[in-house]
Parts: structure tokens; C-alpha cells; sequence
């Protein structure tokens, strides 16, 4: 069963805002955020899959 804690997020879309998140895991002990999930853990997929994979990386470096 997945559950969300402390370094564990699920997010069903992505949203700029989430970057306070990650930034949150890289000045602690780490986590994940793991977009296409629901709060339950369950798979839901995202529609924008190849912008996600070419912009993300650049925005958070």
C-alpha cells in the first residue's frame, strides 16, 4: 500500500508550484514526488508526459 509521509508526495498533474517541494526534499534528508498518482498511491497517468521529461529537468537545476 503507498501512503504519503513526510518524503513521499503524490500529485495527480504537475504545477510549478511543486517546486517549493522538491526544493524542500533537497535542503532535508530527500523524497519523493511522484506525479500521475493519485493521494492514494494509485497510477492515474498525466497527459503531458514528453513536456514534463523536456522541461522539468531545466527547471529545477
Amino acid at each position: 500500500m503507498n501512503i504519503e509521509n513526510q518524503n513521499t508526495e503524490f500529485k495527480e498533474i504537475w504545477k510549478d508550484e511543486y517546486m517549493k517541494t522538491l526544493a524542500a526534499f533537497a535542503n532535508t534528508v530527500g523524497g519523493n514526488l511522484f506525479v500521475g498518482k493519485n493521494n492514494e498511491g494509485k497510477d492515474i497517468g498525466i497527459d503531458n508526459v514528453q513536456y514534463l521529461l523536456e522541461n522539468l529537468p531545466n527547471k529545477i537545476i
